[in-house]
């Protein structure tokens, strides 16, 4: 599962197939639910801390309104330990692949850096050059419930992209926020969805690239599905 998910390669389709993605997707939303006691709780910090440790490797898909269908294939394999903004980090690649009626139009490969214990994204190097620093990070719970009605989307943290390691050319801001629901198909199940929201502003100009990444956890803090909600070629799209 992406870590520093797929918004990286969302600019990517922007940039490569001159497909602006101006504030549309979902509004960063997640999966809606209606009021219900919370009777489960979910290990969120050492859930992300297992992704970003492991090997994965799937492919979500989806329709647009049009009938386009798209797809973004994703393989995460860890790496060594190294240095990262002058700090120890642990690292994974994640190669991401976007396809559109089964044609690729857009792929990124980069090196994410981050830290466990708790929990934290500190940046990237694209294979291109592009470079990602986070900031004002926030931890994760140790343990979290859905509150009834939903969530108010609770900060994570705020990744600058640059043209390349000197930070001398900014290209992308980034804020991502997150939020936990109940699952609606399975209200009464001990499941819920774990959703990064990510609005990331293009520079220099007014093109903005929306994108949700939800994970389905059940309370042992296993990934039981994947789901991206995000802006392709213009429309709203839901890949799962």
């Amino acid at each position: 599962m992406p870590i520093q998910p797929i918004t990286k390669v969302m600019v990517a389709i922007v940039l490569a197939t001159s497909l602006a993605a101006c504030g549309g997707g979902d509004g960063g939303g997640s999966p809606q639910t209606p009021p219900a006691p919370t009777t489960f709780s979910f290990p969120l910090d050492s859930a992300m801390s297992s992704i970003a440790q492991s090997s994965h490797q799937f492919t979500v898909t989806g329709k647009d309104s049009t009938g386009t269908t798209w797809s973004a294939a994703v393989s995460l394999s860890p790496g060594a330990p190294a240095m990262f903004e002058g700090q120890q980090a642990k690292t994974t690649n994640q190669t991401v692949t976007i396809s559109r009626n089964g044609t690729q139009v857009a792929q990124s490969q980069e090196d994410l850096f981050f830290s466990v214990s708790p929990f934290k994204a500190l940046g990237s190097k694209g294979l291109t050059g592009d470079y990602s620093v986070a900031s004002d990070q926030h931890d994760l719970p140790v343990s979290a419930s859905p509150p009834p009605g939903g969530q108010v989307p609770s900060p994570l943290d705020t990744i600058r992209t640059y043209k390349d390691s000197t930070k001398t050319v900014l290209t992308a801001i980034t804020t991502r926020t997150w939020t936990l629901t109940r699952d609606p198909n399975a209200f009464q199940e001990p499941v819920a969805w774990f959703c990064i929201n990510s609005v990331t502003d293009l520079l220099p100009g007014t093109d903005v690239v929306t994108e949700t990444d939800c994970y389905k956890f059940d309370t042992s803090g296993n990934v039981l599905a994947f789901m991206l909600l995000g802006t392709f070629g213009g429309q709203s799209v839901t890949l799962q």
